[in-house]
């Protein structure tokens, strides 16, 4: 059972656990939680190990352009919405490329920064 009150501008949800006890919990701090098990977007799924594989596969069994895209396109959407399964729970940084690319530009940083103290 559930019910609802208003209480210093923040909505308060009241969940009736078992006989007498009550636990308050606000609207916004499950609504905070609940955007970390949201799936991140196709264009993060872009830049994913599954994708890379998807693409090479696809390129090495084509022989036209038509070939290749129809087949990326769908291998690529059935993967995002059945196996890929990175949320905003801190797993935005493990994407493979962008990964990669995030050590290349560290490394070219400090390269720079290493040869001006010369």
């Amino acid at each position: 059972m559930q019910t609802m009150m208003c209480k210093n501008k923040a909505m308060m949800i009241n969940l009736h656990i078992s006989k007498g006890s009550v636990v308050k919990y606000d609207v916004y701090d499950i609504l905070y939680k609940e955007q970390f098990k949201i799936k991140l977007p196709l264009t993060k799924y872009v830049f994913s190990m599954q994708n890379i594989i998807i693409l090479l596969l696809s390129y090495l069994f084509s022989d036209s352009f038509l070939s290749f895209c129809i087949p990326y396109i769908l291998l690529s959407l059935f993967a995002y919405r059945f196996f890929f399964s990175l949320t905003r729970n801190g797993e935005q940084f493990d994407i493979f490329l962008l990964k990669r690319l995030g050590i290349l530009a560290r490394k070219i940083r400090l390269k720079k920064f290493i040869d001006k103290s010369k």
